[in-house]
């Protein structure tokens, strides 16, 4: 592999944090752990919603079911930004359910432990793509369309859109920053891919990437030819970032960087253009 200046880090954690790590198991130790949780719940206190798609070549329409978590403040000191996450395709379907109950350790910490809630509140978006699709064309510009519906209603910061997705995900989260950059402030793909050829039309956005050098599912080397990619359109101001866990499967490259210690800082320190 070529070597080249994305920030690339060879994530060293301790032994319990080896392949398939559990966020309980983890937790501890993390500067942004908070300290326990609260009596709010994720699952129970998002909205089960529904966005319909619309095909034209075949003149029809489906429903998107989506998750919708706004922050409960009387007094909100500023817009909330939007965290959009994408999910894999194991919980592709309608049930509104699968998409929240796997895999979302992060939006957990967000919603549920109290410090973290207090320090970066925002509003969570969780669509669960239909089954035989995937997150491309018509789904993820409804997708988009969803998002800039969210922000209006609830006057949120438009400078502060993040995206984050998983395994399938992570390449929707390549192909947003390919179609809309300019609505993105920070993406973070994990185990993903995208499109080389395309990054000069997203090389002012900031990104972390992350995958496992023992991905058998996706190949590691999707997210190394988009870092090197990035390296060679080069960004003086934007730092973009690619970790890359050795001894790592498919499942564990996320449990592991949802754990990053700087991860939500950095996300949230994010700002783009309205």
């Amino acid at each position: 592999m070529k070597k080249h200046g994305f920030a690339k880090t060879l994530a060293l954690l301790s032994a319990i944090c080896i392949t398939g790590c559990s966020f309980a198991a983890c937790s501890s130790g993390n500067d942004e752990s908070g300290e326990g949780l609260s009596k709010r719940n994720f699952v129970e206190e998002s909205e089960q919603l529904t966005y319909q798609v619309y095909f034209e070549e075949f003149d029809t329409e489906i429903n998107m079911a989506y998750r919708l978590f706004v922050p409960q403040e009387e007094s909100p000191k500023e817009p909330y930004p939007v965290l959009l996450f994408l999910h894999g395709s194991g919980e592709r379907g309608e049930d509104n359910e699968r998409q929240v109950k796997t895999n979302m350790d992060i939006l957990y910490r967000l919603t549920e432990d109290e410090e973290l809630y207090k320090k970066y509140p925002c509003i969570i978006i969780a669509p669960q793509c239909p089954d035989q699709f995937s997150w491309s064309d018509n789904i993820l510009d409804s997708t988009v369309k969803l998002v800039e519906e969210v922000q209006e209603k609830y006057n949120a910061d438009k400078e502060r859109l993040y995206v984050m997705g998983i395994s399938m995900g992570g390449f929707g989260t390549w192909e947003l920053l390919k179609r809309y950059p300019e609505k993105i402030a920070a993406a973070v793909p994990i185990c993903g891919g995208g499109d080389p050829e395309a990054v000069e039309n997203f090389k002012d956005v900031p990104i972390w990437a992350f995958h496992g050098d023992r991905d058998f599912s996706v190949d590691v080397q999707y997210s190394r030819d988009m870092a090197d990619a990035l390296d060679e359109a080069g960004n003086d101001v934007i730092k973009h970032k690619y970790t890359e866990y050795p001894l790592t499967d498919h499942g564990g490259s996320w449990h592991r960087a949802y754990l990053e210690p700087e991860l939500l800082s950095w996300i949230f320190s994010q700002r783009g253009n309205p």
